[in-house]
C-alpha cells in the first residue's frame, strides 16, 4: 500500500509550506500516521483529509497541527503538540482535514489562523 504525496502551498504568496506531504486516505494509513517514527523532517508532513481531531498518544516527539476547512483556510493551530496529548474536535475541518508538520514549522513559517493553504497532489 503506497501513500500518495502532495505539496502544501500558501495561497497568499505561493511559498511552499511542506514540500513532501503524505496523504493519509485509507483507514490503515490514518491509524498509523506518525506512530513508529522517531522524528519528522522539516520539509515533510502528513495530511489527513477527513479528520477533525488529532492525538499524539504513543508518539515520541511533538508536532504542529493545523485544521483546515473545505476551502483550505486554517481554522485552528496547535504549536508543538507534545506526546500524550489530544486536540479539540473541529467539526468544520471535516471538509479540509488536518495537516501535521514538525514542531515549530508553522510558527517559523508565520502561519496564522485564516490563512489559506493549497494541497497540490503530485502526479
Amino acid at each position: 500500500m503506497s501513500v500518495k504525496v502532495a505539496k502544501v502551498l500558501c495561497r497568499k504568496d505561493g511559498r511552499t509550506l511542506i514540500g513532501r506531504c503524505g496523504v493519509m486516505e485509507t483507514p490503515a494509513q490514518r491509524m498509523k500516521g506518525l506512530l513508529g517514527h522517531s522524528s519528522l523532517p522539516e520539509d515533510e508532513g502528513l495530511w489527513f483529509p477527513h479528520e477533525t481531531s488529532v492525538h499524539t498518544f504513543f508518539m515520541r516527539f511533538p508536532i504542529d497541527v493545523a485544521f483546515l476547512d473545505r476551502r483550505g483556510r486554517v481554522i485552528a493551530l496547535y504549536h508543538s503538540l507534545r506526546p500524550w496529548r489530544h486536540t479539540w474536535i473541529h467539526p468544520f475541518a471535516l471538509g479540509g482535514g488536518t495537516l501535521e508538520g514538525c514542531a515549530g514549522l508553522f510558527e517559523r513559517a508565520g502561519l496564522k489562523k485564516g490563512e489559506e493553504l493549497e494541497i497540490c497532489h503530485s502526479s
